[in-house]
């Protein structure tokens, strides 16, 4: 099983879909996968749910057995072909 740890970076408290999807680049098909798998997201050692909220300074931990889905690509260059507008940009 692969381990993936970060800290909450955000100067405010969010949800921890808006920190992994918003911030950190996670699709919302891994997160969903990583919700069903035991211990597959924690929050300073305890389970977390997507709509809970995190704060600054806490110890997120991303587990899962499939590695290939773990690593984000920032340098992806990909044509935005739909974007709707969500309760963060408003």
């Amino acid at each position: 099983m692969k381990e993936m740890k970060m800290t909450v970076d955000s100067s405010v408290p969010v949800t921890l879909q808006s920190f992994l999807h918003g911030r950190k680049g996670f699709s919302k098909r891994l997160l969903t996968r990583l919700k069903r798998t035991d211990m597959g997201i924690t929050r300073n050692g305890s389970i977390v749910r997507s709509i809970d909220i995190v704060y600054p300074g806490d110890e997120i931990v991303i587990r899962t057995e499939d590695t290939s889905l773990l690593e984000p690509n920032h340098d992806l260059k990909a044509a935005v072909i739909f974007e709707n507008r969500s309760a963060e940009h408003t």
